[in-house]
């Protein structure tokens, strides 16, 4: 018997495409997927020819969380630790600090820890059936995977207590109105939509992506000056890089730049 596929890893030139394909159980969550998921992001960072991934799902939900059959086998703290500490910790903090930017294409509703991956990413594409769907409150449980960090970092608390203590689920157009997502669009244009964002990110100075993308983390935890600091040396870095010499030349000759990535 052939192991099951549970995530599909394609190139589409500069970009990695990767799509969660366990639709018989609604893109749920197991420690396989997990693992893949973490697996193709671990690829995609160290390639250099790739410059930007987009993360979906097969069939019509992008992701329903954490496969629970899996995670409570026999209802103990351990399985709970181990799911969150070992299996979903290093896959969100892997689409969280990527140095290229990733952005998730919502083929349908994203619950459970599914939010998280949507909230860890750069950019979020929604097709109008995309519902943002805590879940958690249904099983006695609170928002895990991260997400009451990047509910209350997104929102504030005011809004975030909100969603989690009335387990309120947002349509995907509340979801854009707020800001967890950036666009919504009829699923008849998600695809060509998502190509269309995908390859303005890939066509982007990659170096200077990945560093902006690392001092938007630190803005949210840093005094001011020690920001600067890091902004000051980042800035110094990409002076050397054959895109910023690029886009520099571009400018001074008034004509669209050709990055590389380098």
């Amino acid at each position: 018997m052939s192991k099951e596929q549970t995530v599909a890893v394609s190139r589409r030139g500069a970009v990695m495409e990767l799509c969660i394909t366990r639709p018989h159980v609604r893109n749920a969550l197991d420690a396989t997927c997990i693992r893949a998921l973490s697996a193709g992001l671990a690829e995609a960072a160290r390639d250099v020819s790739v410059r930007a991934v987009t993360l979906t799902g097969e069939g019509p939900v992008f992701c329903a969380g954490g496969d629970l059959k899996s995670i409570f086998k026999s209802h103990s703290p351990q399985e709970v630790l181990h799911f969150l500490d070992i299996e979903m910790r290093p896959l969100i903090h892997a689409i969280l600090t990527l140095d290229k930017p990733v952005l998730v294409v919502l083929n349908g509703p994203a619950a459970g820890a599914g939010i998280s991956l949507v909230m860890a990413a750069d950019l979020v594409l929604a097709c109008e059936e995309a519902a943002f769907v805590p879940a958690f409150g249904k099983i006695g449980a609170m928002p895990d995977s991260g997400a009451l960090y990047f509910l209350a970092h997104r929102l504030g608390m005011t809004r975030a207590k909100e969603i989690v203590l009335l387990n309120k689920t947002l349509t995907a157009q509340e979801a854009t109105d707020i800001g967890l997502y950036n666009w919504t669009v009829p699923a008849s244009e998600l695809t060509g939509e998502a190509h269309k964002i995908a390859d303005q990110l890939a066509a982007g100075p990659t170096m200077a992506h990945g560093l902006a993308k690392k001092a938007l983390r630190d803005a949210l935890r840093m005094p001011f000056d020690a920001f600067m600091d890091i902004e000051a040396l980042s800035m110094a870095f990409l002076i050397t890089t054959e895109d910023q010499k690029e886009g520099l030349a571009a400018f001074a000759e008034k004509r669209p730049p050709v990055f590389k990535g380098r």
